[in-house]
């Protein structure tokens, strides 16, 4: 028996990364962690388990390498990309979801080998992930409470593509995906782009990682052991979007010109307020992350580091809009992620933020963008509930 792949969460609660790529050195997660009943815990001879995972996808000769390096036993890779859903049901046929007219809801999706990938998954989810067949998906938990569907359930694509839920499974053994279908048929549903992979491995981690790093052409890695971060996949410096779903709405978009979205209009009157806060003046945000944002702002202010934060320089906070190289749905979407200090800071390339505007901004819940692959020292992301009062 392997080690299971997630730790268990405890409920996220919030009072009031980048759309994060993560970074090279283990950080403590960024979500509240405490143990849960469990049928599934790991055994004295389970072996360590390690995520891998690039920004913007893997090179499509690594897994066959990582599979020939000494010492790595199991590997399975991991694919995912956006899923567009434009209507769903339930067993029973009736209606439960549908899109307003040209638009779509956004699903984070994975897609696994049924073969490999069951031995990473909590040893309760491993039959239903081996039983997984092209045609069907399987739900995380948070997103089978989303959905309102469980198993019979169709999912109708903005593609024309068809998903019968085959079942629910608990979120730490996708990586907290809405939606995990088997690789044999992702190509069809619109998933094809290789995430991450997980390596059982025997012996020093340190010497895995060495092997391991040469294989990615330079390329900026993570690498993750379990219990490390809430979920082993890919962006896992930041929430999941069913996590975001969960805590700030979801909401249906049309797809608009360059990267950027129209969000349902709905969604925004109801989510999305403007007010003035320090420093910056008036900002336009989740009405949930304002309080957090103008205390992080205040906190500066009566600090005496008001100067950190340069008012031009600041890039929006709602900003309805698709990750640029990864395809996903950025934070900014759900007004939950702030650009701040843009001028000299542009993303992805060498750039500095003060530790201390990074020290206070994430006192109240923001992770830093300097510390995901490829950079963007401008941009906070929400993820946690404050530390401050």
């Amino acid at each position: 028996m392997r080690r299971a792949i997630g730790v268990a969460l405890s409920v996220f609660l919030v009072a009031c990364t980048s759309d994060d790529d993560g970074s090279t050195t283990t950080s403590e997660p960024m979500v509240s962690s405490s143990p849960t009943t469990s049928t599934s815990v790991p055994s004295a001879e389970d072996a360590p388990v390690l995520l891998v995972w690039t920004s913007g996808g893997l090179p499509p000769t690594l897994p066959d390498q990582v599979a020939a390096l000494q010492g790595v036993g199991g590997t399975t890779v991991v694919h995912g990309d956006l899923l567009d859903l434009v209507a769903s049901a339930d067993a029973e046929g009736q209606p439960v979801d549908a899109a307003p007219p040209g638009m779509r809801i956004p699903l984070d999706a994975l897609a696994i080998d049924p073969a490999t990938y069951p031995p990473f998954a909590l040893e309760g989810d491993r039959a239903a992930l081996a039983a997984l067949q092209p045609g069907q998906a399987l739900l995380g938990e948070t997103s089978a409470r989303l959905r309102r569907v469980d198993a019979g359930g169709v999912l109708d694509l903005a593609n024309g593509a068809r998903l019968t839920v085959a079942g629910v499974v608990a979120d730490e053994s996708i990586g907290a995906a809405e939606v995990v279908v088997a690789t044999s048929g992702a190509a069809a549903v619109g998933i094809d782009t290789p995430r991450f992979v997980l390596v059982e491995h025997e012996g020093d981690r340190a010497a895995v990682e060495a092997a391991l790093r040469p294989l990615l052409a330079g390329q900026p890695v993570r690498f993750r052991g379990a219990g490390e971060t809430p979920f082993l996949r890919h962006a896992d410096l930041v929430l999941p979007q069913a996590l975001v779903k969960e805590r700030f709405g979801e909401f249906a978009y049309q797809p608009g010109t360059d990267r950027f979205l129209a969000v349902d209009p709905a969604y925004e009157a109801a989510n999305i307020a403007t007010a003035p806060v320090p420093i910056l003046g008036t900002v336009t945000c989740h009405r949930d992350v304002i309080p957090a944002l103008a205390g992080a702002l205040t906190e500066l202010e009566q600090s005496g580091l008001a100067a950190l934060v340069d008012p031009a320089g600041y890039q929006g906070c709602y900003i309805a809009s698709i990750i640029p190289g990864s395809g996903g749905v950025s934070r900014h979407s759900w007004g939950i992620a702030i650009d701040v200090n843009f001028l000299p800071n542009p993303s992805g390339l060498p750039s500095y933020a003060d530790p201390r505007l990074e020290e206070v901004m994430e006192r109240w819940g923001f992770v830093a963008g300097s510390r995901v692959l490829g950079t963007d020292p401008g941009h906070f992301e929400y993820v946690r509930p404050p530390q401050s009062s």
